[in-house]
C-alpha cells in the first residue's frame, strides 16, 4: 500500500473519493495530504507493530548525568518514535525517555527495540489498514460535516488497530516481556 491506497480506504469508508493524487485540487485530497503524518505516527505508537520494530544498540553516553537520577544518556535513532525496551527480554533495566535521549545506568550503552517511522509502503496490510481507519477518523467531521461519521470512524479505527494487534501479536513466540505484561511495562518508564 502507499499513500494514495491509505487515503482512498479512508474515504470509502466515509463514502468519498477516491483520489489519485494527494495534490488533487479537492478537498478530500488537502485533507487527506495535511492529516496523513499524523495518522501514520499515531497508528505506529498505538501498538508495537512487528513491521516497524526495530533493533539496535545505543552508541556512546552523550554525558553523565548524576543530578538527574540516572548516570548516563544515550540518544536515540533518528527514526525512533517510542522505545519498547531496553535489553533483551531477561534483562530488567531501569529507565527513562526524556525528549529524544534515553536515560539509564547502564554503560556501554544498551540493546534497544523500539517503534522506528516507517512509511505506507513498509507497512504490513493490518497496519495500513489501522492507519487508513485512524485517517478516516480525523478527516470525517471536517470533509462530512457529520459527528456521527466522525464517530464511527473512530469506533472502526480502534476495532481495526485491536485486531492488527492481535495478528501481530500471533506472529512469532512470545518472549519474556510479553509472557509478564507484553506492551503494559514500557508505560511505567515514559
Amino acid at each position: 500500500m502507499n499513500d494514495i491506497d491509505i487515503a482512498n480506504v479512508a474515504l470509502l469508508s466515509l463514502e468519498d473519493g477516491p483520489i489519485s493524487s494527494l495534490d488533487e485540487e479537492l478537498e478530500a485530497a488537502r485533507l487527506c495530504k495535511a492529516a496523513m503524518t499524523w495518522a501514520i505516527e499515531t497508528t505506529l505508537t498505538e501498538h508495537d507493530w512487528n513491521c516497524a520494530t526495530r533493533l539496535g544498540s545505543l552508541g556512546a553516553s552523550l554525558f553523565n548525568l548524576p543530578a538527574h537520577g540516572f548516570a548516563y544518556a544515550y540518544q536515540l535513532p533518528s527514526d525512533c518514535l517510542r522505545v519498547q525496551r531496553l535489553g533483551g527480554p531477561n534483562d530488567d533495566i531501569a529507565w527513562k525517555r526524556m525528549g529524544r535521549e534515553v536515560h539509564t545506568d547502564v554503560t556501554p550503552g544498551p540493546d534497544l527495540t523500539y517503534t522506528a517511522y516507517i512509511n505506507s509502503e513498509a507497512m504490513d496490510p493490518p497496519c495500513a489498514n489501522a492507519t487508513a481507519f485512524r485517517l478516516a477518523a480525523l478527516v470525517a467531521r471536517k470533509l462530512t460535516g457529520s459527528s456521527t461519521h466522525a464517530n464511527l470512524a473512530n469506533a472502526l479505527a480502534e476495532q481495526v488497530d485491536a485486531t492488527g494487534a492481535s495478528l501481530d501479536a500471533s506472529e512469532g513466540t512470545a518472549d519474556i516481556a510479553d509472557a509478564v505484561g507484553g506492551d503494559a511495562g514500557w508505560a511505567d518508564n515514559m
